[in-house]
């Protein structure tokens, strides 16, 4: 039973590992106090995507992008005329969500006298992406 090993509204701001191997944490509390507690074999860091603990045990990891470039657009649920749909059309021109994916972009797409295709950043990070978009309409 965890019982009193639970800390609530709680944070660990900062931990370190001693000599003997064990790990002692600072604990930062609601009320704007801390305590050090220490002697702990295992420190689970399940803070998310971000978090703190990791950076701190491995240092910030690298930005890396994806090779998928997302647009979303939003449509009305109406006609072009601003009526609603017919019943038997269901909810409409797009169902809840969907996505279409387009071939991948290359320098060739571009016009011949595009400044982008001498952009390196453009041409590294921009064209590496297959582009996807998404629509969705709003009820």
């Amino acid at each position: 039973e965890a019982g009193d090993c639970i800390r609530w509204s709680s944070s660990v701001s900062s931990h370190a590992i001693q000599e003997d191997g064990s790990i002692k944490l600072t604990i930062a509390h609601e009320d704007g106090s801390t305590s050090v507690e220490g002697g702990f074999d295992l420190l689970v860091a399940a803070e998310g995507r971000y978090s703190d603990t990791r950076s701190r045990a491995l240092g910030t990891p690298p930005t890396t992008f994806g090779d998928v470039c997302n647009f979303r657009i939003l449509v009305p649920n109406t006609q072009p005329n601003g009526m609603p749909w017919p019943a038997e059309l269901g909810h409409g021109l797009f169902d809840d969500l969907q996505l279409i994916y387009n071939e991948t972009p290359s320098v060739d797409t571009l016009a011949a006298d595009s400044a982008l295709r001498t952009d390196a950043e453009f041409t590294d990070v921009v064209l590496r992406s297959s582009p996807r978009v998404g629509i969705m309409r709003i009820p």
